[in-house]
């Protein structure tokens, strides 16, 4: 579109010079006609007044009277077209003739006087004015001719000042359209100027820039949504401001920890965002001291309490003045849980140790202090406790290392095929001899198809002796342990009963941890180190199965694990 104001301004230019030069030539030649007109009236002027002054004088030297002397010179200036008035040395006016011809406006007169002697030799002044009648006429022809000229020379420049202006405005438009192409982000917007002037080198230049500005922009857009992606991809939350604390990014992980929507967070000031005291204080510590926060806090569920490792740092632009803020949340709940099941397992192991280090070491230095008086029943007894206590570290030290094994290993690429049958009926056999001594009736229910599965063959014997041995120790005499074998679609299932003391439904979820007891003072007593239902779990873990209890006070105890089945 040409009509544009540039065009507009272009065009009106050149019909403004033409309108002011067509009035300035005007003007001029006015100028100039009436300088002329004046010096050519000068002229006459001086050649007419002498005419008459000497004409006056030779009259009155003849001896002519006033009158037919002033009669004389008025057919004289009618002839010569100028006006004279004899005026005596007291200034009266003693002959005029301003009745005469024309001679044009009053203000353009020009008049001269000049001395000549009256009648009787008496000093009178002649005054003689001339004029042009004609000057109104030729000045209105003149501005008649401008006129004429100026219009075609106005039509002409308009012409030419058309064409000029579409050529100047043309590209600059075109320019113009292009750039607000290109500024809405389309960049491949480019403009056609083929010209070899300024204006071709502005068109070349504008389509380097947007090419350069489109590759910069891709290149912008491709990192941007690459960290994006990281960002989105990341564990940790992340949440940027600006320096107006107005949000500026906040991926998924931040928003689900914050109870916060990503997309009305965009441009909120953070303190409306979350109402974490703490993530707010950080980042505008950051954002005023630029320097990084570090902390903990602890976001509270109706669930279970999150702990969450808080860095903020500052943001800074190419000046390194304080652009906004940044701060990454790392969820650190399980590590410090982690760190709290270490603390607690060291303190166990230790108090587990020391339990049978202190009978041994009390029943040795008893023995030495009283080495030649101390009976030999009394001596056979306290080495009876020392066996059993070097007994009871043995199988402490066993489990331990029979539990770091199995929570380190990952699936073994020696697995094989076992048949969980043949495995139970060993089991049996092993533990029917105690079974017999508490009187306890130990029976097994398995299925007469085999039931196969891939497994560790000596971890499972592990994890079925365990479960066994555990019935056999909480049952009584007269009570029935029962373990049976089942198999649906492709889980097999094995489960152990018995008829005991149960479990209550508080301690069903934390018998599975390491040293977890019920009863202390009767597990000791029986022997067990706290770590057999740990180990039993962690190898169903690492087999791909699952454990679990059914159990109640004084009903005795049901423990069943499944595991994938295989053809």
């Amino acid at each position: 579109m040409l009509r544009t104001g540039l065009f507009l301004k272009l065009l009106g230019s050149y019909l403004a010079l033409v309108v002011l030069c067509a009035a300035f030539f005007g003007f001029y030649q006015q100028s100039w006609m009436l300088r002329e007109s004046e010096r050519s009236c000068d002229r006459l002027l001086a050649s007419r007044s002498r005419f008459l002054a000497d004409l006056c004088s030779h009259e009155f030297e003849a001896g002519q009277d006033l009158s037919r002397t002033c009669s004389r010179i008025e057919r004289a200036c009618k002839e010569l077209g100028v006006r004279f008035a004899l005026i005596d040395a007291e200034g009266s006016i003693l002959a005029d003739s301003s009745s005469g011809a024309p001679l044009g406006s009053p203000s353009d007169l020009r008049s001269t006087e000049v001395s000549v002697r009256g009648p009787s030799g008496e000093p009178l002044m002649m005054r003689v004015s001339i004029g042009n009648p004609d000057l109104d006429e030729e000045l209105a022809a003149l501005w008649s001719n401008v006129l004429v000229v100026g219009g075609f020379a106005f039509l002409l420049a308009g012409m030419f000042g058309y064409i000029v202006a579409k050529q100047l405005a043309g590209p600059i438009d075109a320019i113009k359209s292009a750039a607000t192409v290109v500024a809405s982000g389309d960049y491949r917007a480019r403009v056609d100027i083929r010209s070899g002037d300024e204006l071709g080198e502005l068109g070349q230049a504008f389509n380097r820039m947007a090419s350069e500005l489109g590759r910069r922009m891709e290149t912008i857009t491709t990192d941007r949504n690459k960290l994006l992606t990281i960002l989105g991809g990341m564990v940790e939350g992340v949440i940027a401001i600006d320096a107006q604390e107005r949000v500026l990014h906040l991926n998924a992980v931040a928003a689900r920890w914050l109870g916060a929507s990503r997309e009305a967070a965009a441009g909120q000031l953070i303190w409306e965002v979350t109402r974490k005291v703490e993530v707010c204080e950080a980042l505008a510590q950051a954002l005023t001291n630029r320097d990084e926060v570090h902390e903990e806090i602890v976001l509270v569920d109706s669930r279970e309490d999150q702990i969450l490792e808080l860095v903020a740092a500052p943001l800074l632009d190419s000046r390194g003045e304080s652009a906004g803020a940044v701060v990454v949340l790392h969820d650190v709940t399980k590590l410090r849980k982690l760190e709290v099941v270490r603390s607690d397992f060291v303190a166990n192991v230790s108090h587990e140790l020391k339990t049978p280090l202190t009978v041994i070491l009390g029943a040795v230095e008893t023995m030495l202090d009283d080495e030649e008086s101390m009976p030999k029943e009394i001596r056979q007894r306290f080495l009876k406790k020392v066996l059993e206590q070097s007994h009871r570290l043995s199988s402490l030290v066993s489990d331990l290392l029979v539990l770091s094994r199995v929570e380190s290993a990952t699936r073994s690429q020696d697995f094989t095929k076992v048949d969980l049958r043949k495995i139970l009926a060993q089991s049996m056999q092993g533990l029917l001899p105690v079974a017999e001594k508490k009187s306890i009736c130990f029976e097994e229910q398995s299925p007469e198809s085999a039931a196969v599965l891939v497994g560790d063959p000596e971890a499972l014997r592990q994890v079925v002796d365990n479960l066994l041995d555990n019935a056999l120790k909480y049952s009584e005499s007269g009570e029935r342990v029962t373990a049976r074998i089942s198999r649906s679609g492709d889980r097999i299932r094995f489960e152990v009963e018995d008829t005991g003391i149960g479990i209550a439904p508080q301690e069903q979820q934390r018998i599975f941890e390491r040293f977890y007891r019920i009863d202390k003072a009767r597990s000791r007593k029986l022997g067990g180190t706290g770590l057999g239902l740990s180990i039993v779990k962690h190898i169903v873990l690492a087999h791909g199965g699952k454990i679990g209890v059914d159990s109640a006070p004084g009903r005795g105890s049901t423990f069943h694990v499944e595991f994938p089945a295989t053809a």
